[in-house]
């Protein structure tokens, strides 16, 4: 709590700086240019680099922007200040980053608005996860990283899927069989450190 408090004013810098970058569309807009790049793991896809052209947007972005304002909220309420209208605000911009990315065929959600079909389990996680899917959806959104046909969350970032998914009690045999399958691996080959991707 005492540290929180020491850095409290440069958290509201913070979260009032990304809230500025919301635009028209209720959606927060990425930087552009060479020098910025978005990433969010070691995937194809999940990092983009010297993006220039204007409303670019990507659904992982959208989520952790949002789970940044629930996080200020929530820190108000620890330190007993007024949280304002952040939860709203975060409540929002998931309200319209789903309306924006959200495949209705598929039943899952598209990392950016033009791509063709949902490719990136982190992206479906992450939605889940900050509270974004609609109760409506949830299941088929749950079953697009269950069906494991999109591409996987890699290591680094494996603690939103099932974070995400534990939300539903029903997940946790397969979250603790996913574990097991993929952290045993490395202790079985000898690692003294958890490795960030699965290629160590």
């Amino acid at each position: 709590k005492t540290l929180i408090a020491e850095y409290f004013d440069k958290l509201t810098i913070i979260v009032e700086k990304l809230r500025e970058r919301i635009d028209e569309k209720g959606l927060f807009a990425g930087h552009q240019g060479h020098e910025y790049w978005h990433f969010y793991e070691w995937r194809r896809g999940m990092h983009t680099l010297g993006i220039t052209e204007p409303g670019f947007y990507e659904a992982p972005m959208q989520a952790l922007v949002a789970n940044a304002f629930q996080s200020y909220a929530e820190i108000c309420t620890i330190l007993g200040k007024d949280a304002g209208d952040w939860e709203q605000t975060a409540k929002t911009l998931l309200h319209n980053a789903h309306h924006t990315f959200f495949d209705e065929k598929a039943g899952a959600y598209k990392t950016r608005p033009n791509d063709d079909a949902p490719t990136h389990e982190l992206t479906q996680a992450l939605m889940l996860w900050t509270g974004g899917v609609p109760e409506e959806h949830r299941a088929s959104v749950e079953q697009a990283i269950l069906s494991e046909k999109l591409i996987r969350t890699s290591l680094s970032m494996t603690i939103f899927t099932y974070e995400a998914l534990l939300q539903n009690p029903a997940n946790r045999k397969y979250v603790l069989a996913e574990m097991q399958k993929v952290w045993s691996k490395m202790l079985a080959a000898g690692a003294q450190t958890f490795w960030e991707t699965e290629y160590g």
